[in-house]
């Protein structure tokens, strides 16, 4: 199987995503390789907590959109709907996803194998940093 990686990085301080243009690479200590234009580039510190990196499932939802860790994903099955966060699970070494219904106070008492899942009927609804009324019952898992 051939793995694409891929990151998406959040900024604190703007409250928004990189561009995928400005992220030129992430060196294997965590910092990011930003251009910031066609005569600056930069190596930012990501220690500095002004960002966070997040991967790529290498899975899509049911309309092409590419799935990221932290992002919140609907399952429907007609008439039911029922929303999860996608978390990099470093226990298990794998993706999974937790119900946003459910009190996660312990994430593995409601976990589940994202490769174990048909995406034909889910599609991403937010992600933890731009939905925060998704998690109304639950914390983001980081």
């Amino acid at each position: 199987m051939n793995r694409e990686l891929k990151f998406r990085v959040w900024n604190k301080d703007l409250r928004c995503f990189w561009k995928e243009s400005e992220i030129l690479g992430i060196t294997v200590d965590g910092k990011i390789i930003a251009k910031f234009d066609e005569r600056c580039t930069a190596i930012l510190d990501k220690s500095a907590k002004d960002n966070i990196i997040q991967k790529f499932t290498d899975l899509k939802d049911s309309g092409g959109k590419e799935i990221y860790e932290g992002d919140v994903i609907e399952f429907s099955l007609k008439d039911f709907k029922q929303i999860y966060q996608v978390y990099w699970n470093q226990e298990m070494l794998r993706w999974d996803y937790a119900s946003l219904k459910d009190n996660i106070e312990d994430p593995c008492a409601c976990e589940y194998n994202l490769f174990e899942r048909n995406f034909s009927n889910a599609k991403i609804v937010g992600n933890i940093f731009e939905s925060p009324e998704l998690f109304k019952e639950c914390k983001p898992i980081r």
